[in-house]
This record gives structure tokens, C-alpha cells and sequence, in this order.
């Protein structure tokens, strides 16, 4: 792809998956719930509107970042992360846990499709990189941008990495007992 094409491609695919929230959010809005369309399992009103209202800001979001992409390309990054997040935690309740409602596999399976095309024009882009959908310190941080002289440079490089991973799966074991815990906690509460 060239360069203006890539960019407006990716434009307008963050702006209908912007449209794509509109719908999530006006479905939360007025037809999940108790009392709704859709009421299996059981959803206090209140969630459902609490929800939507994220929705209509990631919505907000999109559409808006999506006249002037290059400039707000972060934003592609944390939404991207949003929905892979949504897509790994709907599936691990609908395949993990017994009698968990199996009526919004769809909306994991667009927002998966929404998160592949943004990485493949991504990918595709002569002037868009992976690099460009994570923060400027971030970048650091996970050594996409990092050049070393010297190979003192490069063994601090290697340690500091070496450190992030340790760190990160010393962080990741607790974060996965407290998910296992509020998924059995939530189970065992009744809705109101």
C-alpha cells in the first residue's frame, strides 16, 4: 500500500469500528438487562447502562481519532489491546465455565476481526509500523527503538530485558489467582 492509502484505509476502519460501539452501546443501552431483549443471564440495568456508557467513549474515541489518524495512531494501540483483552476474557468464561450464556460469541468475533484488520494494514502500511500504536516511552521499554555502540550498550540492554521479564511474570501469577478468584466469586453471587 502507499502511503495516503494506508493511512485513510486504517482511517476508515477506525471509524467503523467506531459505529461498531454506537451499536454495542445503544444495545447495552436499551436491550440487556433485566427487563431487556436479552436477559439470560440475569443484568441489573445499571451494568448494562454502566457499560454502554464506555462504549459510547471508545466510540467517541474512534470516530473523532479516525479525521486526523496519524496524529492519535496511540489510540489505535489501546483499543487494539481493549479488544483483544474483551475477546480472551469472553472466550475463557464461554469455554471455561459451565452454563455461562454462549448469545455474544458474535460480539467477540467482530471485535477480533476489527483488531486483525487494524495489525494487517498495519503491517501492509509502507508508512505505518507496530511501533508507531505503543507510547514513546513504551517503545523504550520493550526495545523497539533502542540503537547501542558498544557491547557494554548491548549486555545492559540484554539485563534490563532480562529484568522486564522477570518482572512481568512475577506480576502476571498473582493477576491470573485474583482473575481465577472473582470468576468463582461471581459465579457463586446471585444478580439482582
Amino acid at each position: 500500500m502507499n502511503k495516503s492509502k494506508s493511512l485513510k484505509t486504517l482511517a476508515v476502519v477506525f471509524f467503523l469500528s467506531g459505529l461498531w460501539d454506537v451499536f454495542a452501546a445503544i444495545v447495552y443501552s436499551f436491550m440487556i438487562g433485566t427487563g431487556g431483549s436479552f436477559d439470560n443471564p440475569p443484568f441489573h440495568r445499571f451494568y448494562a447502562i454502566f457499560i454502554a456508557s464506555f462504549l459510547y467513549c471508545f466510540a467517541y474515541l474512534q470516530i473523532l481519532s479516525a479525521f486526523n489518524i496519524k496524529r492519535y495512531l496511540l489510540n489505535i494501540g489501546c483499543v487494539f489491546i481493549g479488544r483483544i483483552f474483551y475477546v480472551i476474557l469472553l472466550y475463557a468464561y464461554i469455554f471455561g465455565i459451565e452454563g455461562f450464556p454462549k448469545t455474544s460469541w458474535w460480539t467477540g468475533m467482530g471485535d477480533l476481526l476489527w483488531s486483525v484488520l487494524y495489525i494487517v494494514i498495519t503491517l501492509t502500511s509502507a508508512e505505518i509500523h507496530l511501533k508507531d500504536l505503543s507510547p514513546p516511552q513504551g517503545r523504550k521499554l520493550i526495545g523497539l527503538r533502542s540503537i547501542y555502540f558498544s557491547n557494554r550498550m548491548r549486555l545492559v540492554k540484554l539485563r534490563s530485558r532480562v529484568e522486564i521479564v522477570v518482572s512481568f511474570r512475577r506480576l502476571i501469577k498473582p493477576i491470573s489467582n485474583l482473575l481465577e478468584k472473582v470468576m468463582k466469586w461471581s459465579l457463586q453471587k446471585t444478580p439482582i
